[in-house]
């Protein structure tokens, strides 16, 4: 909203100029948490890391490739099959149970004790093709 595209009840309250009153921007937001895992292969061949990590000359052939021909691991999504878990069905836990009892008698909204509607999964699970972190998250932080 630090652009001035916003509702401008909002945007007038943060002393923002409105540019465009648009509602809803900002509002729905929710946590997208990731919890990064690794795994090792035997075989090389099953990852795209030979083609970026290996040879010091792979990262600027594969950019090279992808300028010249868009294609290569640089021209590839490099995320594996993606999986999708609701916890309600399977979590048993005092905390969980008493919540979702405190949600049944609270008629005013039809989603769970997290927020998510009955059709929205919990968890997204998903695997990468080649080595992939977030910045520093394999340094130690103490």
């Amino acid at each position: 909203m630090h652009s001035g595209i916003g509702p401008l009840e909002h945007l007038a309250e943060m002393s923002i100029s409105c540019k465009v009153n648009l509602q809803g921007v900002g509002s729905n937001l929710q946590d997208h948490t990731i919890v990064y895992t690794a795994y090792q292969v035997n075989d090389p061949s099953l990852t795209l890391d030979p083609l970026i990590y290996y040879d010091p000359d792979a990262l600027a052939a594969s950019v090279q490739e992808w300028r010249e021909t868009k294609t290569g691991p640089m021209g590839d999504c490099p995320f594996g099959p993606f999986a999708l878990k609701r916890i309600d069905k399977t979590i048993q836990d005092p905390v969980w149970e008493a919540a979702k009892s405190e949600k049944q008698t609270d008629q005013s909204s039809e989603c769970d004790p997290t927020g998510q509607w009955s059709n929205q999964p919990h968890i997204e699970l998903w695997t990468s093709e080649m080595y992939f972190s977030a910045q520093n998250a394999t340094q130690s932080v103490i």
